[in-house]
């Protein structure tokens, strides 16, 4: 994790994919584990700080949840995004809920941690 830090700290700009697909879940908010193990309830392309996913803060979740994930019905549903703020990044875990019945399924992805540039 040393090394990782180390390229964080000197690179312009960092980001990592999310991405959640869930089935009959009422997951409101997406949360994954930073590198300092704090949850973290901004999914992809949503602010540190700022709860929810990226269809939250544009207004357009299917049933107008903070997350696609919340909508608890039967389809599959997803959120994706990047994250980028380097203060915590890179995603170390990622926290499943609301999966206590077997007609709920959830599967996420986490990409690779992408850095650019030169920080100096």
């Amino acid at each position: 994790m040393e090394q990782i830090v180390a390229l964080i700290n000197i690179s312009a700009s960092c980001r990592q994919y999310v991405e959640a697909w869930c089935y009959r879940t009422d997951s409101d908010i997406l949360q994954w584990l930073s590198r300092q193990g704090s949850h973290m309830n901004n999914w992809g392309g949503v602010p540190n700080g700022t709860d929810g996913c990226a269809c939250g803060i544009a207004g357009n979740c299917v049933t107008g949840k903070p997350c696609n994930c919340g909508a608890n019905d039967n389809q599959w549903r997803y959120d994706t995004g990047y994250l980028a703020d380097k203060d915590y990044l890179p995603v170390i875990g990622v926290v499943f809920d609301d999966i206590d019945d077997s007609n709920e399924q959830t599967a996420r992805k986490i990409g690779k941690l992408e850095c650019y540039g030169s920080a100096t």
